[in-house]
């Protein structure tokens, strides 16, 4: 059966929205990920998209600044992380 739950989260809280949608795409069938630090665990974020049947999910919003940044990456490393997810998203979109 298939739910209508909604997740969002931002920074680190993005990646686990993301997760979330990917692990259990027939609950998560809608997700936002806010400024993502997906380059926190870059490859296995994008091999868990490739890998996850994502045909239930209704949406899915990410979006990134581009003055993010923290102590020690600047913005061009949260932008190049997310532009890398969303190559991934529009060859195999969910």
């Amino acid at each position: 059966m298939q739910s209508d739950t909604a997740m969002a989260g931002s920074s680190s809280g993005g990646v686990i929205s993301t997760y979330a949608m990917c692990r259990y795409p027939s609950i998560f069938t809608r997700v936002a990920a806010l400024s993502n630090a997906y380059w926190l665990c870059q490859q296995e974020i994008e091999t868990l998209l490739e890998e996850s049947d994502l045909s239930d999910v209704k949406r899915f919003y990410f979006d990134v600044g581009t003055n993010e940044h923290t102590a020690t990456f600047g913005s061009d490393v949260y932008l190049h992380s997310n532009r890398s997810v969303k190559e991934l998203l529009v060859s195999n979109p969910p």
